[in-house]
């Protein structure tokens, strides 16, 4: 979490699913957007599923900002009050920067996004001496991978400009597949913190 300055790390809000959905349904935010792993599929975890509400979701893998240009627009004309990253572990994305393994060819586009956070995670890893055989590595490297796609998607003209009139909010989430838990980040904690059971 050190590379990043603890002023845009100040810029995320810590927002549970039920806080989300509440505000939604109470008119106190205008529609949700979602960036996450296509590995978590259709029904990632503590997305609301209410067809009733305005939640968009764009998924690909490892969840990464990538000229998401729909997003921009729908920021734009102030349709979107909440912007989630969300990712998750293990994730393939992941571990393929934990184990050097060449990200997979597809069209241009996806290649290059691959390719580029795939390069952004191994240099994490090496400058933070993460342990590729420690247990938690993979959780470590998920944790900067939302934290810098959340600081990405800060500097998308759009998304500053809503930010800086305060209309848009922005959260960080982990998927853990372990403990079956959303991880949200705590800006005051500087950490994941677990979602409350229910």
């Amino acid at each position: 979490m050190t590379l990043f300055a603890a002023e845009q790390l100040e810029l995320v809000e810590k927002a549970s699913s039920r806080e989300l959905e509440e505000r939604l349904s109470g008119g106190r935010a205008s529609g949700i957007a979602f960036i996450a792993c296509s590995e978590m599929g259709a029904g990632a975890p503590g997305i609301p599923t209410d067809p009733g509400l305005p939640i968009y979701v764009w998924q690909n893998l490892g969840g990464c900002i990538d000229d998401e240009l729909a997003l921009e627009d729908l920021v734009r004309a102030n349709q979107i009050s909440d912007l989630v990253i969300y990712g998750h572990y293990p994730c393939a994305l992941l571990s393929m920067a934990l184990s050097d393994q060449k990200a997979p060819e597809y069209s241009s586009v996806s290649s290059r996004y691959l390719a580029g956070a795939t390069a952004e995670l191994r240099q994490y890893i090496n400058d933070e001496c993460c342990a590729k055989q420690n247990g938690n590595a993979m959780k470590k490297v998920a944790e900067h991978h939302v934290l810098r796609q959340l600081i990405k998607a800060m500097h998308l003209l759009p998304i500053a400009k809503a930010r800086s009139g305060n209309d848009l909010r922005l959260h960080g989430w982990i998927w853990n597949s372990e403990s079956s838990q959303v991880h949200f980040f705590d800006p005051a904690k500087g950490i994941f913190v677990p979602s409350a059971k229910d």
